[in-house]
């Protein structure tokens, strides 16, 4: 079953129960479930993971000095994604998510840099 966006936190709102009673409900039916993850991610977020700001797993867009979030998304090509990766999808891992699934991956600026 796919759950999407369970337990996702946008801006302030965070309902962290919602992963577990879904896992729940699934599990108790023989299913498995899988959430949701945006690929999206600035330096602040990504500071989760307690890694150096120059070791990110994160994309970087030369030149861009907006005050968005984006484009800095996940680099699940560098060697410390995993780290990023396990410390955002704790939550849901933890509630019993049998998995997750990234998107948005086509709207990475041409310009990004994969370090």
């Amino acid at each position: 079953m796919y759950a999407e966006g369970a337990g996702w936190r946008f801006g302030d709102r965070y309902h962290k129960e919602e992963p577990y009673q879904i896992a729940d409900f699934a599990h108790q039916r023989g299913i498995r479930v899988f959430s949701w993850r945006f690929s999206h991610i600035d330096e602040e977020d990504a500071s989760i993971c307690r890694i150096v700001k120059e070791e990110l797993p994160i994309t970087r867009t030369p030149g861009y000095g907006g005050k968005r979030k984006l484009p800095s998304e996940i680099d699940f090509s560098h060697p410390r994604a995993m780290e990023l990766l396990e410390a955002q999808w704790k939550d849901r891992m933890d509630a019993g998510m049998d998995g997750t699934m990234v998107d948005f991956r086509e709207i990475t600026p041409d310009e990004a840099l994969f370090l």
